[in-house]
């Protein structure tokens, strides 16, 4: 609470100061000038970027639906509410896009947006397609008021989940007021993500056929979205070496492994059904690493299974580079993730 109270009077004071570097005038005690911006306070959109940068930037993130409602506010700031109806046209600025990723070197793919061969297909951070969006071209803010809603819908489920897209909104003119030289036009910077995109708290072990190579797991670990019930995450504790994995959710029942990056290609990796089915003998002191499948390191609760009451993970996989098969893999793998956010 807090942290969100900070955040809102710090927004409210740039947006003060906005309203003051518009129109550079002695003001009358109790006067301010009125001015139309965009409004990131109330609706708790914390900048992502220093106030220093052309544009402030928002994130977002939504689930994975065929049409989903982002709301955002225009503000008319001043001594007064709104003396009359006041239009406010919106429009979203591929200016703002081309000159913000320039200015502030944001990876937008091989060749850059902008140069001689750019492809879009390339390109982590892309200008939000119009096809992915709807957008009013303008609103009002009755008289009285203060603000106004803006309703913006996406389609989520038409998003590469892998990559973060780029709305620069822009007010374009105002019938009444001015339009803010400092919040005129910002950049939300939108993903989707499934149900289980989050942090987790790993604990969990690593066995390992070298004595000393086996060892405990404890850190907090990113599920990421591959799709509606399809996840990612690093492979044990591997995942600064490249090593990752997929998996569908279906129910209780993770299933469709899937490595990526640096893991082993099946049959040389994947989901275990058994304690260390080959009889590797593995010689490592630490706990119980040298007796898989001796509690608390046994199949029957690392069983690749997701409890949804309690937002937890259950996993067992191995691999062995050049391995056929579970019966092969020297490096298996029980986890226990718990949901932290």
């Amino acid at each position: 609470m807090k942290r969100i109270s900070l955040i809102m009077m710090m927004a409210a004071t740039v947006s003060f100061t906005a309203c003051i570097k518009d129109n550079a005038v002695n003001l009358g005690p109790g006067a301010s000038p009125p001015v139309v911006e965009w409004e990131t306070a109330t609706i708790q959109d914390p900048p992502t970027n220093a106030a220093t940068n052309i544009y402030r930037t928002y994130g977002r993130s939504f689930g994975i639906a065929s049409s989903v409602t982002m709301n955002l506010k225009v503000d008319y700031t001043g001594t007064d509410p709104a003396p009359a109806d006041i239009t406010v046209n919106l429009s979203a600025s591929t200016a703002a896009y081309a000159a913000y990723v320039s200015k502030y070197s944001i990876n937008t793919g091989t060749p850059a947006y902008g140069a001689t061969g750019y492809v879009e297909a390339n390109n982590p951070n892309p200008l939000m397609p119009t096809t992915l969006y709807t957008m009013p071209a303008s609103v009002v803010i009755p008289k009285g008021q203060r603000s106004a809603t803006v309703t913006i819908t996406l389609k989520t489920d038409q998003f590469n989940l892998a990559k973060n897209y780029w709305l620069p909104l822009s007010i374009t003119s105002v019938s009444s007021g001015t339009v803010s030289g400092n919040y005129g036009t910002v950049i939300y910077v939108v993903n989707a993500k499934n149900a289980y995109d989050a942090d987790y708290t790993t604990t969990g072990f690593l066995f390992h056929p070298t004595a000393g190579s086996e060892r405990a797991i404890s850190k907090t670990q990113h599920f990421y979205s591959a799709g509606l019930n399809t996840s990612y995450k690093e492979f044990g504790d591997l995942g600064a070496n490249g090593y990752q994995y997929q998996f569908d959710i279906n129910g209780s029942t993770l299933s469709n492994y899937v490595p990526l990056g640096a893991t082993p290609a099946i049959p040389a990796s994947g989901f275990m059904t058994a304690d260390n089915p080959g009889n590797i003998p593995y010689t490592g002191t630490i706990g119980n690493s040298a007796r898989p499948g001796t509690a608390p390191w046994v199949q029957s609760t690392y069983n690749n299974t997701y409890d949804a009451a309690s937002k937890t993970f259950y996993l067992h996989v191995g691999y062995q580079t050049g391995g056929n098969g579970q019966n092969t893999f020297t490096r298996q793998v029980y986890e226990k993730s718990v949901r932290a956010n």
